[in-house]
């Protein structure tokens, strides 16, 4: 069988066929996810597209759903030829606040 780029797991080949039926590659795309524990809840948000909030028991649910919930959006937008929010990475940190008593 022919390989290509020398990977056939990257372009989804099997192995055991003769001939290798390529998938199409996927867009990556990058959005700042918030995530906050607020009455027993994770709730995570997307601030790139207001209204792309989730809730849910644990924080690996909280971040599996957000992400599902934020390629809805960019699935919507692509279809009705909306632009999408400028990707990003941004840096966060948490300071210290000295306040007097």
């Amino acid at each position: 069988m022919r390989t290509l780029f020398s990977s056939n797991r990257r372009f989804g080949c099997q192995k055991s066929t003769t001939s290798c039926k390529m998938s199409p590659m996927k867009k990556i795309y990058n959005y700042p996810v918030l995530i906050d524990f607020e009455d027993d809840r994770y709730i995570a948000s997307c601030p790139s597209f207001p209204g792309c909030v989730t809730q849910a028991k644990t924080y690996e649910e909280a971040l599996q759903e957000i992400t599902e919930g934020i390629g809805t959006f960019i699935e919507v937008h692509r279809k009705k030829h909306w632009p999408l929010p400028e990707q990003s990475s941004p840096a966060m940190t948490i300071v210290k606040v000295a306040v007097n008593e």
